[in-house]
């Protein structure tokens, strides 16, 4: 509670654009192999906020919301100190818990410690588990949350539900998402509240507030790292994730082989984040292990300095969630989607458009002082000083990208983009 509070005082001292804070650790934390994870018991941890009520209120007093974490699993807490309800050892006696064929809990291994799934086959547990968390969340003032997990039901589970679990595997996603969706529309909160999910099926799209891509890894990988991020965001528009985003800096670290997060990596995500549908940083599984935004002066100058960046993009962005609602266009499109006629755009891997009025090439290797970035036919201008170019044909450039400037050019004869463009090119930019 109090480094939270002091992370508020630092970013309001910036006059840094606060839309929420995501307090994953509402439900405390505990220590396990992979690293510091929450407690799965849907509760506020009174030890780890005790005036929780106190810190909510200020927040909302500057429309600041808050954003928790739950998801799908249910763990035994009788070990915590504190715990009011035990929501697995009650899911357990009602029979609402996925099960073994013995009947006995599925416990599945999360890297030290068990959980088992909800059975969202049974309606009464359905039932049972909305009303307690309504109370719980909407009660605690949250405005929405990660809804995390959801593909891990065991082939070989048993359910309430007459389908095979193997079949059930898939739908179980959907019925998660569903779940959510259900929980905010009986709670009147639909217009007011969000939750992101990192998986989908067919149907879930329809029932999500939006996505995330997931844990990467806090590396440049292009396998697990930052520009995996790039990646899921391309083809998860191409597949109908339209509102999609990433954790800032990556999730995983594993800081005895050396898998940590170090300064200009956070830098590099956070001028990425900027430029895509929502700007949320992760302290990761092993916050020590992980430079974070508020380490130093610097970081917190970088971090504030593209939020406001991000805020400047507030009416584009409005317009692309439109799109995406009323045509099923994704925020973040690959190139091609603009270009098919381009056979350039068709084998950009690394660079991505923010609807179709901007092209970002973000800076994706250490130590890079430049980045390359494909301009297909067209007027383009630079985002940082507004230059114009007209290009007859397609062509690669190599443009200078020092800390705080990856590639960014915009069609200079769209309006909204232009007005975002000018309102970036006034922000002041503090010393990082």
């Amino acid at each position: 509670e109090q480094a939270v509070s002091k992370v508020h005082r630092e970013l309001s001292d910036r006059d840094t654009p606060i839309a929420a804070f995501w307090l994953q650790d509402w439900v405390g934390k505990r220590k396990t192999l992979l690293g510091t994870r929450m407690w799965w018991n849907w509760e506020l941890d009174q030890q780890a906020y005790p005036h929780w009520d106190q810190l909510t209120q200020n927040f909302r007093e500057q429309n600041i919301r808050v954003l928790g974490y739950i998801n799908p699993f249910l763990s035994d807490v009788s070990k915590k100190p504190g715990v009011r309800s035990n929501l697995f050892l009650e899911a357990r006696a009602r029979g609402f818990l996925v099960s073994k064929q013995d009947g006995q809990p599925y416990e599945i291994d999360s890297g030290g410690f068990q959980g088992t799934l909800f059975d969202f086959s049974n309606e009464e547990g359905r039932h049972w588990l909305k009303n307690y968390l309504k109370s719980e969340l909407f009660a605690r003032g949250f405005s929405g949350w990660m809804a995390d997990f959801g593909e891990a039901l065991p082939f070989d589970a048993k359910i309430s539900s007459s389908e095979a679990p193997a079949s059930y595997h898939n739908q179980y996603v959907e019925e998660w998402a569903r779940f959510n969706q259900e929980l905010i529309a009986e709670a009147g909160k639909t217009d007011e509240a969000v939750f992101f999910v990192r998986n989908a099926g067919l149907k879930s799209p329809g029932s999500t507030s939006m996505f995330w891509l997931g844990d990467q890894m806090t590396m440049w990988d292009k396998h697990d790292g930052m520009k995996s991020s790039i990646t899921g965001l391309l083809s998860g528009g191409l597949s109908g994730m339209t509102l999609n985003h990433g954790d800032i800096g990556g999730l995983i670290a594993f800081n005895p082989v050396g898998i940590k997060r170090d300064k200009e990596l956070l830098f590099r995500w956070t001028e990425l984040a900027a430029f895509t549908l929502a700007f949320r940083t992760h302290e990761g599984n092993d916050p020590g292990a992980s430079h974070q935004f508020y380490d130093d002066a610097e970081s917190l100058n970088q971090f504030s300095y593209f939020a406001r960046v991000f805020a400047a993009l507030f009416s584009y962005r409005q317009s692309l969630v439109q799109d995406a609602h009323e045509k099923g266009y994704p925020v973040v499109r690959h190139p091609w989607l603009h270009f098919p006629d381009d056979p350039v755009a068709l084998e950009l891997k690394y660079q991505f458009m923010l609807g179709s009025e901007m092209m970002v090439a973000p800076v994706t290797e250490p130590r890079a002082k430049t980045v390359r970035i494909y301009l297909p036919a067209g007027e383009w201008a630079y985002l940082w000083t507004g230059k114009l170019l007209s290009m007859k044909q397609g062509r690669w450039l190599e443009v200078e990208a020092p800390r705080g400037r990856p590639a960014v050019f915009y069609h200079p004869q769209s309006p909204v983009a232009s007005d975002a463009a000018v309102a970036i090119r006034a922000i002041p930019r503090p010393s990082f």
